[in-house]
């Protein structure tokens, strides 16, 4: 039987981040953007424009996980800019899923080959993300990108960085500029 995690979306159940294990930067439980309950988990770099993070440990594992979120922005990115992270328990980044300043995604295994993304995403639609991913070493891995349910591409080439997923970072940093 797989080990399945759920973690509650947007604070509706308790509206705090009871079930993040930290959060940094503008975060807030908010009601003025929500997909399917009263609230959703807005991330804002602010201005002037700061890192926001929210984030929980122990979640992740090589052997495999799917994680699935709801994303929706408000404008595009000044620059392309991290959205989430699988890190190990040190925090140290093992794949990232960057958004650029045209509405692509990209699937980024760090230290091997990033794949560009060809949906392009617009400001104020809700888009459901999807990362499948399972790896076995440094070089035998597999992270599938999806958009809405639909594949978007698979990066599994090169060789990792590093292994040994741990923890799981949703994340906006200051390239995507003020008030994002």
């Amino acid at each position: 039987m797989p080990n399945t995690t759920f973690m509650e979306s947007g604070t509706d159940a308790t509206q705090d981040f009871t079930f993040w294990s930290s959060t940094t930067g503008t975060i807030s439980s908010a009601t003025d953007q929500s997909y399917t309950g009263p609230r959703s988990i807005k991330l804002s770099t602010g201005s002037p424009a700061v890192q926001g993070t929210f984030a929980r440990s122990g979640v992740l594992a090589d052997a495999g996980r799917r994680i699935s979120f709801r994303l929706r922005f408000d404008r595009l990115p000044n620059g392309s800019v991290q959205l989430f992270q699988n890190l190990t328990s040190a925090d140290a980044a093992v794949h990232t899923i960057w958004l650029d300043q045209f509405g692509l995604l990209q699937n980024v295994p760090l230290g091997a080959t990033a794949v560009n993304g060809t949906t392009l995403l617009a400001a104020n639609t809700w888009y459901r993300i999807t990362l499948s991913y399972t790896i076995t070493s440094t070089t035998s891995f597999r992270f599938e990108l999806y958009i809405n349910g639909i594949f978007e591409n698979s990066a599994t080439a090169g060789t990792l960085t590093r292994t040994g997923t741990s923890n799981l970072r949703l994340i906006v940093t200051t390239l995507a500029g003020a008030d994002f």
